[in-house]
């Protein structure tokens, strides 16, 4: 890793060791007309009249399931709805079936809330993810951890996400914000990735951040990072008892501080 300068990581929040910003909860004013308004998934009702349905019955088999499939947005969106209701997946398997593009509504990350893990298995199977929106001034209590996923503890292996835009004051991951004791795979990303926060931030290509212990293997990251200070790189922004083998950076990495092609800091 290149260092230029002493790192200051300022926050008024630590969670799980992991310096983030204090999550303040967004009051959303009522609606009088409540046909009007959005479900808490994000989909608009009006341009996904089945959107209402699916987020009821996608895994409502959950305590008796070991195997779920996902083959529309729709459906993607209610796997990171249950996963953000605390359904950590342990034990089960979430398979990608088809190619998804998400349209237009902001994307709220799997396992985002700073009390949620995702620990089960999400294997993309080679399909592609496209279009994924983030965008935040400040940290809510909805997405604490932005990316793909948010917390993962399980293991992501074999998927494609193209044409990323993430931009935050908050630990920034393609795939995922933060990985305690897992494993990502066979993982590509491209697009852009921003950190927002002045002369702090954390942002890798693949992961913000390695706590504790993970393994990232055959991963490629193709997105440009950037940010005003911090901690950047093209695979892991900042890693602590992991192991990284046969990933690639093509991406540029832009910042100060703490910058690397594949790595931006090795605690231990």
């Amino acid at each position: 890793a290149m260092m230029a300068g002493m790192l200051s990581v300022q926050a008024l929040a630590v969670e799980d060791g992991i310096p983030v910003q204090e999550v303040i909860p967004i009051e959303t004013p009522q609606t009088p007309d409540a046909t009007n308004s959005a479900p808490e998934s994000g989909i608009d009702e009006d341009t996904d009249p089945d959107a209402t349905q699916v987020e009821k019955t996608w895994g409502s088999d959950y305590d008796t399931a070991t195997e779920f499939t996902i083959s529309t947005e729709a459906e993607l969106r209610a796997f990171a709805k249950m996963a953000n209701e605390g359904k950590d997946f342990t034990g089960k398997t979430v398979k990608l079936t088809e190619n998804i593009v998400l349209t237009g509504e902001q994307w709220i990350p799997i396992a985002a809330k700073a009390n949620t893990f995702f620990a089960g298995t999400f294997d993309g199977q080679g399909n592609t993810i496209s279009g994924l929106t983030l965008t935040l001034e400040a940290p809510t209590a909805d997405v604490a951890f932005p990316g793909l996923f948010g917390k993962v503890s399980g293991t992501i292996q074999n998927v494609i996400l193209e044409d990323i835009n993430i931009s935050s004051p908050q630990p920034n991951g393609g795939i995922a914000s933060v990985l305690k004791d897992g494993t990502i795979d066979s993982c590509s990303v491209s697009g852009q990735i921003q950190v927002t926060a002045n002369n702090q931030g954390l942002a890798g290509g693949i992961v913000a951040m390695v706590q504790s212990s993970g393994t990232i293997k055959n991963c490629k990251n193709e997105a440009d990072l950037s940010s005003q200070g911090g901690i950047v790189a093209g695979i892991a922004g900042r890693v602590a008892e992991t192991t990284i083998t046969n990933c690639t950076n093509y991406g540029d990495i832009e910042g100060r501080n703490y910058l690397g092609g594949i790595v931006g800091q090795l605690d231990g």
